[in-house]
């Protein structure tokens, strides 16, 4: 799939009894553009892009996650991403809750930590999809212009998408994703801070939190790298307590 590439289509039927003919239509523009007799030779997978999102992520000891959650158009091609990103928020309190580490109830920090970042990202999705697909034809040309003149379609302010905080400390970095950082080695940060929480830095911690998370799988590097030193530095930090889904959960402040 190294030179596949959508090609997307707003096609309006009147309808549902007309859904089937979206793809059809689709085929033949396609085949008009390429200037081919059977389009389905070039096209691998026909479809229509749909955005839904389900009402409750977990009845009793059902979760959903993926796409049986929420459903993305591909514009920006998030929607595996965002599935990950679920499996990575829940499969540690799946663990900790089924080994009896957790209560139950901490299943239900779920949804609430992972739909705030999910509505955001499709937000930004749906904002592609326009752009991309507009049909005023002035709005088409200024675009098309834009593109010649800057030789990028569409460009997204960087932003870092902050998850539900019921789990991690007030503060502005707590609850945002701590960075891969690697210092340019053979191996990222992830090789070495293992499957569950991890300290890094020099932190005073009662022993009572330190047991429960030891049972947590805590992994605790008081020497860090220089990269890492330098990230506890720019926060006025002495340490930071990471998540297994490697979100900040809480700085230590000097």
């Amino acid at each position: 799939f190294i030179d596949a590439f959508p090609w997307p289509f707003e096609i309006r039927a009147a309808g549902r009894n007309h859904a089937h003919l979206r793809v059809d239509v689709a085929l033949a523009l396609v085949a008009f553009l390429l200037q081919v007799h059977d389009p389905r030779e070039h096209v691998v997978v026909a479809g229509v892009a749909r955005v839904s999102l389900a009402v409750g992520w977990r009845r009793g000891p059902v979760m959903l996650a993926g796409d049986s959650a929420h459903q993305m158009p591909p514009f920006l091609g998030q929607g595996l991403c965002a599935g990950l990103r679920d499996a990575a928020n829940l499969e540690w309190k799946l663990n900790a809750v089924c080994r009896g580490h957790a209560a139950d109830a901490l299943l239900d920090t779920y949804e609430p930590e992972r739909l705030p970042h999910l509505l955001a990202v499709m937000a930004d999705d749906l904002a592609l999809g326009e752009y991309i697909q507009m049909t005023d034809s002035v709005r088409v040309a200024e675009r098309d212009a834009a593109v010649r003149a800057h030789g990028r379609p569409y460009s997204l302010t960087q932003k870092i998408y902050r998850i539900g905080l019921d789990l991690c400390a007030p503060g502005d970095v707590a609850g945002i994703p701590f960075p891969q950082l690697d210092e340019g080695l053979a191996y990222r940060l992830d090789s070495v801070l293992g499957d569950g929480f991890a300290l890094l830095g020099s932190a005073r911690i009662s022993p009572g939190v330190n047991d429960r998370l030891v049972r947590l799988g805590l992994v605790r590097i008081q020497t860090v790298s220089a990269a890492v030193q330098q990230w506890l530095d720019s926060h006025h930090a002495t340490a930071v307590l990471v998540r297994p889904d490697r979100l900040v959960a809480a700085l230590e402040t000097s």
